[in-house]
């Protein structure tokens, strides 16, 4: 394991060597604060890292569940994760239907596990000068329905009639970073809801700190108990876990 490590980072420095100066500082402080994250075998190991395949939609179960119950979620905000952000974007016109679907002040739910699965992410991101951004998680029937009639043969969207998703228990959360120095978003490949080849989460015709961002987040979340199957777009995660 020991030859393993010498000889990936002799390949990084090398790399780093062929970088424009902005590049490679921006390489070093990163590896720097994750020492481990971008190792090639250990990402390859984990369950996001398949090749890429033109479908965005999400792998269903081999048997549709049941929609949670929104009594059985719990709320997730800047007062029980600290430095955690909420954008719901279909409270806005920001996504794919180009309609508000929910509430101005929709709450921000998700299945208890999931909320602690989300603190752990927010307090390792925070160690790296990172937060989260939470774009989506629980959507309700009503509000799925709405989407599907909106936009029906899109293929980001399933059908709620025939496919219940882990958005629906509360188990799938569509997410971002921000800087916590500047405040502002990091470079990802896409805006939420794109269906470009970039969206997907294995697409490798990007900018090095674009694919360096995107991993991390993926690693981290990875790490605390999500998966990211290879058809889904960067954003989306699924809880994974075994305390739910």
């Amino acid at each position: 394991m020991a030859s393993r490590q010498i000889l990936f980072f002799i390949f990084l420095s090398t790399i780093t060597l062929c970088l424009r100066t902005e590049d490679r500082n921006y390489l070093n402080r990163l590896t720097s604060q994750m020492e481990g994250w971008l190792s090639i075998k250990r990402l390859a190991s984990q369950p996001f890292a398949h090749e890429a395949t033109p479908s965005f939609s999400e792998t269903p179960s081999l048997l549709p569940p049941a929609p949670a119950l929104e009594e059985d979620l719990v709320s997730v905000s800047s007062d029980t994760i600290a430095g955690i952000r909420i954008e719901l974007r279909y409270a806005t016109i920001k996504n794919i239907t180009g309609h508000k679907i929910y509430k101005k002040d929709e709450p921000c739910l998700v299945a208890a596990c999931v909320h602690e699965a989300l603190k752990n992410v927010q307090e390792e991101l925070a160690q790296l000068g990172y937060g989260l951004v939470i774009w989506d998680a629980y959507q309700s029937p009503e509000a799925q329905q709405k989407i599907w009639d909106l936009v029906p043969h899109d293929t980001l969207i399933e059908n709620p009639s025939i496919i219940k998703n882990k958005h629906a228990q509360g188990l799938a959360v569509d997410v971002t970073l921000y800087s916590v120095k500047t405040g502002r978003k990091i470079p990802m490949p896409t805006d939420f809801d794109n269906i470009s080849i970039c969206a997907n989460s294995k697409c490798k015709a990007l900018p090095l700190k674009i694919l360096l961002n995107r991993d991390l987040l993926a690693y981290i979340m990875v790490k605390h108990g999500f998966n990211q199957t290879s058809s889904s777009p960067w954003w989306h995660f699924e809880y994974q876990g075994h305390t739910c």
